[in-house]
């Protein structure tokens, strides 16, 4: 597949250019879904330490 159309000369379409999945390419930090996983996993680490105490 060329860059341009055989028949009306117009550039074919990036389709990476806008894809949702691409914009995240560069996050250098986690998103919040996986930042309040990880405080339900510390906190079922630490409730039984916890109740082991009373």
């Amino acid at each position: 597949m060329s860059r341009n159309d055989e028949k009306t000369g117009a550039r074919t379409r990036n389709l990476m250019h806008n894809h949702p999945l691409m914009r995240k390419c560069a996050v250098h930090e986690k998103t919040g879904k996986t930042k309040r996983r990880h405080q339900k996993v510390a906190l079922r680490r630490e409730w039984p330490a916890q109740t082991a105490f009373i």
